[in-house]
């Protein structure tokens, strides 16, 4: 029989030895040996959880490792009980779709002031990569672009939370009070990674997400955390929610948080964050809140997002507005100088989607012809999307001269996507761009989609793709 069961001697051995394992567990979760140097002192800033040995991907304020996410940092560099700047750094840029922009943004800032020989090399080494991942992001964010893959998980994940969320409201045990704040939180950090909720959500699961989104919201100022317990993060996040289900029984309490009085940088961007949820919901009961948003401060922090949400809701009042938001903002040197970029390019955004029906106003129509010549490439970008509205052969000649001239490969784009929806035939610049040695692929690309997608040209898809052979 022996071995079959502890003995006394074994059992005190085995208390010992998994006391100290548990202490070692206990110590490794939360302190954390941080290697000291001026990288990782600016790194802590970022992640102040780093010296618990853990960075909060999933923002829920606590360790989480499970078979999906571990958020505790590995030793990658050096295997010596220590977290090596570098260790953090591969981290990070291993977990980026968990990352933020502001915490992207804030170790590129961290690596650009880090001192001394050692951290100047590591500087050297992940600058260039944290470039690229922040403008990855940066265009993720600016156009809700993400890879088919991405979107895909991101989608089946919402779905799996929803069904969590439901299943736990309904049984409403205690266990299920925490299923359902797990649920909640994980589909916070799904908003805040910046994807899209999934169409055709059910009725059911709508309601209760609205109702727990705007419950997350309240409570709280623009810089501290909700009586709830949300955080400041996780509040902008619910907010985000709120605009993207466009749920108009949330207006008034996103119109409450446009009313604290705060400038502190956490309040300003709950504000923005308001103001565009308002946007996306498009509910006129806003108009008041959203023109004065931009009015009382039309240079301040809110004014850019003010003006885009104004462009959504649309009506006689944002349509006045935003065609006199760019010549205010215009500066001595021309269309688009740099002081003011900001909001001359959300007033451009409200301006294309003011645009966006069938009779667009003709009162933008010399403001986005003014804008084709903007030294910005981003205001000639929105410019062209907004001149196409204008199904005109004045416009589209116009289009057709600029493709000559232009050579970024954003604004071809946009040159290509308003000319073949102009509704007028333009065989010659087609062909002409399919032929040309200096085309991108992607623009022989989108040209061969504009011309299949447009009506008035789908006749000269023969002539289009013998053109195409030959280049």
């Amino acid at each position: 029989m022996s071995g079959a069961r502890f003995n006394r001697t074994q059992r005190k051995r085995w208390a010992l030895s998994t006391g100290a394992a548990l202490l070692v567990l206990v110590a490794l979760t939360s302190s954390a040996q941080v290697v000291e140097n001026t990288l990782t002192d600016q790194l802590r800033r970022v992640f102040p959880e780093i010296n618990r040995g853990y960075i909060d991907l999933n923002g829920n304020g606590s360790l989480d490792q499970t078979d999906d996410l571990n958020e505790l940092v590995p030793e990658s560099t050096l295997t010596d009980a220590r977290v090596q700047g570098t260790e953090i750094l591969d981290f990070a840029l291993d977990n980026v779709v968990f990352l933020s922009l502001e915490d992207l943004q804030g170790v590129q800032q961290a690596v650009h002031d880090a001192a001394g020989v050692i951290p100047e090399l590591i500087s050297i080494r992940y600058g260039v990569r944290l470039m690229e991942v922040i403008a990855i992001k940066e265009d993720q964010l600016a156009r809700g672009v993400f890879s088919p893959v991405a979107l895909r998980e991101a989608h089946a994940r919402v779905n799996e939370l929803m069904t969590a969320l439901t299943t736990a409201y309904k049984r409403q045990g205690r266990q299920d009070e925490r299923d359902f704040s797990a649920a909640r939180d994980g589909l916070l950090v799904v908003v805040a990674q910046g994807f899209p909720l999934p169409d055709g959500i059910a009725d059911d699961d709508r309601d209760i997400m609205v109702t727990l989104m705007m419950h997350t919201v309240q409570g709280g100022n623009g810089a501290a955390p909700s009586a709830t317990g949300a955080t400041v993060e996780q509040r902008r996040s619910a907010v985000r929610a709120l605009g993207e289900l466009q749920a108009e029984e949330s207006v008034a309490t996103l119109i409450s948080l446009l009313r604290v009085d705060e400038d502190l940088p956490a309040a300003l961007e709950m504000k923005v964050a308001s103001i565009d949820a308002l946007g996306h919901i498009g509910s006129r009961q806003a108009m008041t809140v959203l023109l004065d948003a931009y009015r009382d401060n039309p240079a301040g922090a809110t004014a850019p997002a003010a003006l885009r949400a104004t462009g959504r809701v649309g009506g006689p009042e944002a349509v006045s507005l935003v065609s006199d938001a760019p010549r205010n903002t215009l500066p001595n040197d021309g269309p688009g100088a740099p002081s003011n970029t900001a909001t001359t390019e959300a007033a451009l955004e409200a301006a294309v989607s003011l645009t966006s029906g069938t009779r667009p106003d003709r009162a933008f129509l010399p403001i986005f012809q003014a804008y084709t010549e903007s030294p910005i490439p981003g205001l000639r970008r929105l410019a062209v999307t907004g001149l196409g509205a204008y199904r005109t052969r004045t416009i589209s000649d116009l289009l057709v001269r600029m493709v000559s001239r232009e050579r970024e490969p954003e604004v071809r784009l946009s040159l290509i996507d308003a000319i073949a929806g102009s509704g007028q035939q333009n065989a010659p610049t087609f062909t002409a761009l399919l032929r040309a040695a200096d085309t991108e692929d992607e623009e022989r690309i989108a040209v061969l989609e504009a011309v299949a997608g447009s009506p008035s040209n789908a006749a000269l898809l023969p002539s289009i793709y013998r053109a195409a052979r030959l280049a």
